[in-house]
């Protein structure tokens, strides 16, 4: 009995080490989350949050839509304007000025216009811009004399951020930046990358677990309104089935 005291002590020493190292972790997880979102809205001079849309006007007139969660830094000056998307997608309608070229920059994709509507959007591994009236010029911002390509109303270009691939496309009128009125239109799309437009739009995180489903292509439309219900339709023609572990995470996987 008279040891008793001696054993407790270490054992609750123990058990606060472990706590203690069990909050460590926890914190260290919620900085490597947060962090990433931190600096996007630090450096934000608007943005949205999930599942939201907003329209803002800029100080020279022009029109920019932006989807859910999504993000620009705004930076005029007297010769030039610059938008710097941040994360997810935007809808630019430019008031024309010849004297100021209006320049849209993901990335290290830089789309340059006087004055037109157009729609930029970037994942982790994609920078894809679509025209809808207007002409822009899509380069690689270190080689602004070398374009990517030329696009006018209706045609549109995905950018292999990693590889540096550039596909052209041709695209419906109500195509372009349909996610303004809740639907994603894709055509021939890399199925991941339909995954991370309806990321935005739930209020958690959708993980693709299988290898052999990320790189299927789709093509449809699909609600944004109904992540889980979007997911469902395009797997399925792949076998994919979508399963909720919490109302936060859907994981969608080879059945």
């Amino acid at each position: 009995l008279s040891n008793a005291p001696s054993n407790v002590t270490p054992l609750r020493s123990r058990r606060f080490g472990l706590r203690l190292a069990g909050l460590a972790i926890a914190a260290c997880l919620l900085l490597v989350f947060a962090l990433p979102v931190l600096r996007v809205q630090l450096n934000a001079s608007h943005a949205t949050s999930i599942a939201e849309i907003r329209e803002v006007l800029l100080e020279d007139g022009t029109r920019v839509t932006l989807a859910a969660r999504s993000a620009i830094a705004v930076s005029f000056g007297a010769g030039a304007r610059n938008v710097i998307l941040l994360e997810g997608a935007a809808y630019f309608e430019v008031v024309p000025d010849s004297a100021r070229a209006f320049t849209v920059r993901a990335g290290d994709i830089a789309t340059t216009v006087t004055g037109t509507a157009f729609d930029v959007a970037m994942t982790d591994r994609t920078v894809s811009v679509a025209v809808a009236s207007g002409s822009v010029r899509v380069s690689r911002r270190d080689s602004p004399a070398s374009p990517l390509a030329d696009l006018r109303a209706q045609q549109g270009v995905v950018v292999d951020r990693a590889s540096g691939t550039v596909v052209e496309t041709a695209l419906q009128p109500d195509a372009v930046a349909a996610w303004r009125k809740g639907r994603l239109i894709v055509e021939n799309a890399l199925l991941t990358d339909v995954v991370a437009a309806l990321d935005r739009s739930h209020p958690g995180s959708i993980a693709v677990a299988s290898v052999g489903l990320r790189g299927k292509r789709v093509t449809g439309v699909y609600d944004l309104g109904d992540p889980a219900g979007a997911l469902k339709v395009l797997s399925a023609p792949y076998g994919g089935v979508v399963r909720e572990f919490t109302p936060y995470l859907l994981v969608l996987s080879a059945d």
